[in-house]
C-alpha cells in the first residue's frame, strides 16, 4: 500500500508541475477487487494497456467502441504522457 501512496502522490506532484490548475491532495484507499466499479475500470485498463503495447483485431475493436466517447483521461505512467480531449489517444 505504501508503494501505491508514492506513486500517486509523485504524479500529483508531475500534474502540479505541469499543469497550473489545482489538484486536490491525493487520498487512496482500496476496495474489493469484484466491487463493480472497480471491475469496469480494471476492463477499460486491460483494453487500453494491450491497445498500447500489442493489439489484435479484437481489441482495437473494442477500445474503438470505447474511445473516445467512454475514456475521457489517459496517463501514461512510463512516459508521463497525457491523453485527453484536445490530445486524444491513437
Amino acid at each position: 500500500m505504501d508503494d501505491l501512496r508514492t506513486a500517486v502522490s509523485k504524479s500529483v506532484r508531475d500534474i502540479r508541475t505541469s499543469d497550473k490548475r489545482t489538484v486536490p491532495d491525493p487520498t487512496v484507499d482500496t476496495a474489493d477487487r469484484l466491487e463493480p466499479c472497480v471491475a469496469v475500470a480494471h476492463y477499460v485498463a486491460a483494453i487500453v494497456a494491450r491497445r498500447l503495447h500489442d493489439s489484435t483485431p479484437l481489441d482495437i475493436r473494442t477500445f474503438t467502441r470505447l474511445h473516445p466517447s467512454k475514456i475521457r483521461v489517459v496517463h501514461e505512467l512510463g512516459t508521463k504522457a497525457f491523453y485527453d480531449r484536445r490530445n486524444p489517444l491513437r
